[in-house]
């Protein structure tokens, strides 16, 4: 008899250890967050592992309901899939994440159980941890009051009427501490005045290199004009030179040849050898 019992009890046991059961779940996006109520036919022993793509969530002496199946989601921002297994006497749940909008951020998870008739494991999963912007922010508002967690509402709330957009800082970091922008309309104004004035010296060089070419050019026929004048006037001067030789008549005759051929007049030449302009004629017949 008393083994009896004793086997009864035995069996009881093992229901008890075995009777929690997940007989089904169910989940909704709220954009910015997914929730997911895993429910549960007794109290619940759990745990959650996190890696990059995947939370874990493993459930002690567990089972699961013949109905309950993997459920791969399209289109959903947060999540990819349900995936459930079982280790030893344990179940495991491991919810598979959509990291590809994620911007490599971190996510954010938050859990816990609701005791009624029945016992809810609730996950809710966050894009992102934290959020970095109003936008954000807002978001994280309307989940948290659309799923009536008004004290975390309120706190994002005053998270939001004190948040500061970072670009509208860094604007006016950098409006204190501005460097001068460089108008291009007026850059290339000033780069074509620069032109104009370099053409207008290379020209002004250019007209100045002329002038004094030719100014070299006038120079050097009057130096030639000068060396040929004197070459012929060589003779005059070496005659005068030599004033033993002006009393002789027929010298006196030469000189004045000389002297018509260079262009001089007869008083000019008589003026120059101190005789009378009728003896330079006579000289010359």
């Amino acid at each position: 008899m008393k083994k009896i019992v004793l086997l009864l009890l035995l069996i009881f046991n093992l229901y008890i250890l075995n009777s929690l059961q997940l007989n089904k779940f169910y989940h909704k996006n709220y954009g910015i967050a997914d929730r997911t109520v895993f429910v549960f036919d007794s109290n619940l022993s759990y745990s959650i592992e996190k890696s990059d793509d995947v939370i874990k969530i493993i459930v002690k002496e567990s089972s699961l309901h013949n109905s309950i199946k993997d459920l791969p989601l399209k289109d959903n921002p947060v999540l990819s899939c349900y995936a459930f297994s079982k280790f030893k006497n344990d179940l495991v749940i491991s919810i598979h994440l959509n990291r590809k909008q994620s911007d490599n951020r971190d996510y954010g998870v938050e859990d816990f159980v609701l005791k009624d008739k029945t016992f809810k494991l609730v996950i809710d999963i966050f894009k992102y941890k934290e959020p970095l912007n109003r936008d954000e922010i807002s978001s994280f508002i309307e989940f948290y009051n659309l799923v009536q967690l008004k004290e975390k509402a309120n706190r994002y709330q005053k998270l939001l009427a004190d948040f500061k957009e970072p670009e509208i800082a860094e604007k006016e970091i950098s409006t204190e501490h501005k460097i001068p922008e460089i108008d291009e309309s007026k850059k290339t104004t000033d780069q074509k005045t620069s032109f104009k004035y370099r053409d207008i010296l290379n020209s002004d060089l250019s007209s100045l290199g002329y002038i004094i070419a030719a100014l070299l050019f006038v120079i050097v026929i009057i130096l030639i004009l000068i060396i040929i004048n004197l070459r012929k006037n060589s003779k005059i001067i070496s005659v005068f030179q030599n004033k033993e030789k002006l009393g002789s008549r027929s010298f006196r005759k030469k000189i004045i040849k000389i002297l018509q051929e260079a262009g001089w007049e007869d008083n000019m030449i008589a003026e120059e050898l101190s005789i009378s302009a009728e003896e330079v004629k006579k000289a010359l017949k």
